[in-house]
């Protein structure tokens, strides 16, 4: 499968994992990582994400969203205490704020 993925796509090559139940259920790594020197993929390699983590965060959070689980605007810090820590300020930040890059009133002297 991963050669008819590389040779539809048209790409050099690739890496994938199946995921399931939270664990790796499969591993495949094909292709050169670019044409010019060939060095293949393996297992090992480590691919830059680039934005593409930006639509795949965005797309987690509006399954969660739709799921009940969170909500536009609630704080993050009534989900994850402390992830700015010794600043109060961050309380105001919500999930809207993160995913539209907007920053709260109460951050804007930074």
């Amino acid at each position: 499968m991963p050669r008819q993925l590389i040779t539809d796509a048209q790409v050099a090559g690739l890496s994938m994992a199946v995921i399931r139940n939270g664990s790796i259920e499969s591993l495949t790594a094909a292709g050169v990582r670019n044409v010019r020197d060939g060095a293949p993929i393996d297992e090992q390699t480590i691919f830059d994400a680039a934005s593409l983590s930006k639509p795949v965060f965005a797309y987690v959070v509006l399954q969660l969203i739709e799921g009940r689980g969170l909500a536009l605007d609630t704080p993050l810090s009534r989900h994850v205490p402390d992830y700015v820590p010794d600043d109060p300020r961050a309380g105001a930040i919500t999930v809207r704020h993160v995913l539209s890059h907007f920053r709260p009133a109460e951050l804007a002297d930074r």
